[in-house]
């Protein structure tokens, strides 16, 4: 009677032959190592991300003006939001107030604001229509995932909505109840 016959593995981990009947399974346990194609797809994905937020900041700060079909409102709030992008990815970290981000773009910013749109610092961070400081949402400096929060506010409104500028680059008119449930 015929044996069946049997063939040499190497194990990539010990570097040693080890003897098996064709055709048995692997341990389960040991791990496969990643292909080429896997690791491309991994660094890829983390590439995504950076890409992403690198291509927010330059729309918002790097040489781009605000879209012009947006109203002029909304054109002016997003510019106060777009500094405080630049400030955060310059800086490594929100800015705790206002105060800061102002003070900050006064000293580093300069060309960022011309570049931006921004000729009066001064009323940049005033709302156009209600003519009271923006407000900066604290809780926006906990950032949580890639949740759309508001950044910029404004402190009363107008007709009961308030503008507000978001972490992604939009902006809403928010009643009080909404308002309140994304700025603590």
């Amino acid at each position: 009677m015929l044996e069946p016959k049997k063939a040499f593995l190497v194990d990539p981990t010990k570097g040693s032959r080890s003897q098996s009947a064709k055709g048995s399974k692997q341990d389960p346990k040991k791990k496969k190592p990643l292909t080429k194609r896997q690791k491309i797809a991994i660094a890829a994905g983390g590439s995504v991300g950076v890409i992403l937020v690198v291509g927010l900041v330059y729309m918002f700060i790097g040489g781009s003006r605000a879209p012009r079909d947006l109203p002029s409102e909304d054109q002016h709030i997003m510019k106060v939001a777009a500094l405080w992008q630049s400030y955060k990815s310059t800086v490594g970290h929100p800015p705790a107030s206002m105060e800061e981000l102002k003070g900050w773009a006064k000293q580093n910013a300069k060309s960022k604001l011309s570049t931006s749109g921004i000729d009066d610092l001064d009323k940049a961070f005033i709302s156009p229509r209600d003519n009271q400081p923006y407000g900066l949402n604290k809780t926006s400096n906990q950032m949580m995932g890639g949740m759309n929060k508001v950044l910029i506010y404004e402190k009363t409104g107008v007709e009961g909505k308030r503008l507000t500028a978001s972490t992604l680059g939009s902006v809403a008119a928010l009643d009080d109840t909404e308002f309140h449930r994304w700025v603590k």
